[in-house]
């Protein structure tokens, strides 16, 4: 078990880190896959020194001498053991530098010494492929459509067709959504969003909900989807003006219509106060606070 704990680690936290930093790309990108082997060492002089050795081997013998190097030098024991072989590694499932190296590269290419928090890596890629993030768009959309059935026509025309900035976009999400809705509003990021106040506990903790329209749907890896919209749940404590944001729901559907497609708490070390957000942030506080709003 212990031999696997560096290797799970390169692995571990990025599935999370991709999903919350927005790195995965939308439908305008690729979706990266690739067969990679690495060394892990644990200094920068340690690293070029392995690599300088390696530039020196014949092209043809690049990846023996690479396996070669990883069963000697790498610190990984999860996968040194097989020549440093990672096997297949998908977009979305290693920590970011590690991915942006890998993904830059050549089959029968290696990189250069990379640092992520766990090391300094060597990469070889073995072999790549690239797949328009559009066409699995459009395939998982259509195994959606086909396990939710009896969905409203005019859901299914506006998750295929439109989005927003296209003429009567908000009016269509805003009726869909419902009159407990506040009009259209811009996040920080400035997508389309709606707010929606909710109840308020013993303790003086309001709900907030965010109803969030992406323009390009975004790709989620686990489970294998695009989505498009997005409600976010925020708790707001009018005493204390703070704001904490509680839980994600992703949906491959537009206007919060169909299966969530993954759902995840998120975790703060605290709650944001007055103090330190702004505009948008300052709008939740506004209506969770703002008397008669409640529900």
């Amino acid at each position: 078990m212990k031999a696997k704990v560096i290797a799970l680690a390169l692995f571990a936290g990025v599935a999370a880190h991709a999903q919350v930093s927005g790195s995965l790309p939308d439908e305008r990108g690729m979706y990266h896959e690739a067969h990679v082997y690495h060394i892990m060492l644990r200094s920068e002089g340690d690293a070029q020194a392995v690599f300088a050795t390696l530039q020196r081997a014949p092209k043809q013998r690049l990846l023996a001498a690479f396996k070669g190097a990883a069963a000697d030098k790498s610190i990984d024991p999860g996968s040194r053991q097989a020549g440093g072989d990672l096997g297949l590694i998908k977009e979305g499932t290693m920590v970011r530098p590690f991915e942006i190296a890998a993904f830059a590269l050549a089959p029968g290419q290696m990189s250069s010494p990379v640092q992520t928090e766990f090391g300094w890596h060597l990469l070889y890629v073995a072999s790549a492929k690239s797949t328009p993030v559009a066409q699995l768009c459009e395939q998982t959309l259509k195994a959606h459509l086909n396990a939710t059935r009896g969905l409203p026509a005019n859901v299914i025309a506006l998750t295929k067709s439109e989005r927003p900035g296209m003429s009567g976009f908000e009016g269509k999400v805003t009726r869909m959504l419902g009159p407990l809705w506040g009009p259209p509003l811009k996040d920080m990021d400035g997508n389309l969003t709606f707010l929606r106040a909710g109840s308020t506990d013993a303790s003086g903790n309001t709900e907030v909900l965010q109803h969030t329209e992406y323009p390009y749907a975004r790709l989620n890896i686990s489970p294998m989807a695009c989505k498009r919209s997005e409600r976010t749940r925020f708790q707001v404590n009018c005493h204390e003006g703070t704001v904490q944001m509680q839980s994600v729901e992703e949906q491959e559907l537009r206007g919060g219509q169909g299966l969530v497609v993954n759902r995840r708490s998120v975790s703060t070390p605290r709650a944001i106060s007055k103090s330190e957000y702004g505009g948008f942030l300052r709008q939740v506080r506004d209506l969770a606070c703002a008397t008669g709003l409640k529900t």
